[in-house]
């Protein structure tokens, strides 16, 4: 968040704008993990500046500290978002140096490492898909993109299958009903010739179905659709094998020649689709 918030800053006046939205979100968000992860005990709907006491005097005689200047920011925030008053591109360059230094003090203080180091990927609560998705990532900071992308795809089916597995326990083991991703192809279920015309006809119009399905399954549990076609754009088509523990990759994705940068989104993009459908 705090990237995407270093992006918008450089767009030109006034839809550089936002970028303080997004750095001050990405500064709460933090100050939330951190009241979690020291067990602060802060109230319920405390406002922004109303974490740094109970954090402190979890962290004592450690502290978060750079709360002078979160609170120059969050009165920014409140004169955009209430008052549309925008502050000039020089103010949301400094803004973002501030938040920045809150946030890696404040990792240092609450979880002992430095930002960089830091990662989603490890409060995914699945012991199969966050291994995956932190090996994606390792292979991000070497420059492998193909590796990367492999990775990143394997994490999102997995937690994909996870989902299921949850949705069945909840169900007390029954089946989850019809879905056309338990219906063969033309060939396996020998109807035609995989080349003849009704063949052609029934594979489509399962696919088409699979992918109706799979959108609507993305939608209700909070995923960008139009990012997971992206992210299938650029990674290798998956499918499952019986008793296989991982999805099979076929392919390197449609996209050609994906950049280290396209990597990196995808990465983002399977840890924050893990986050959101596992929670």
């Amino acid at each position: 968040m705090l990237m995407k918030s270093e992006e918008q800053s450089h767009l030109s006046y006034p839809f550089h704008a936002p970028a303080l939205l997004l750095m001050h979100d990405a500064a709460e968000l933090f100050l939330v993990l951190a009241a979690e992860a020291t067990g602060a005990a802060v109230k319920p709907n405390t406002d922004f500046m109303g974490y740094w006491s109970p954090i402190d005097d979890a962290l004592a005689p450690d502290h978060l500290g750079h709360k002078a200047e979160m609170m120059a920011v969050n009165k920014a925030r409140a004169g955009l978002k209430h008052s549309g008053v925008i502050p000039a591109p020089t103010e949301i360059h400094r803004f973002i140096f501030m938040v920045r230094s809150f946030l890696e003090g404040g990792t240092i203080a609450v979880f002992g490492i430095n930002l960089d180091q830091a990662s989603l990927a490890a409060l995914i609560p699945s012991t199969s898909v966050r291994p995956a998705l932190q090996e994606a990532e390792a292979a991000v900071a070497a420059g492998d993109i193909l590796r990367a992308l492999q990775k990143a795809r394997i994490g999102f089916e997995l937690t994909l299958r996870e989902d299921d597995e949850q949705a069945r326990q909840r169900a007390g083991g029954r089946s989850l009903g019809a879905s056309a991703s338990r219906v063969g192809s033309a060939f396996s279920l020998g109807l035609k010739k995989p080349l003849d015309q009704f063949g052609r006809a029934w594979d489509q119009l399962v696919d088409a179905v699979k992918r109706t399905e799979e959108a609507v399954r993305l939608m209700a549990k909070g995923v960008d659709y139009a990012e997971y076609i992206r992210f299938a754009d650029l990674t290798p088509h998956a499918f499952w094998t019986m008793g296989s523990s991982e999805p099979t990759l076929v392919g390197d994705g449609s996209q050609p020649s994906p950049t280290i940068a396209d990597a990196q989104w995808v990465v983002d993009f399977a840890v924050r689709a893990a986050l959101t459908i596992l929670g």
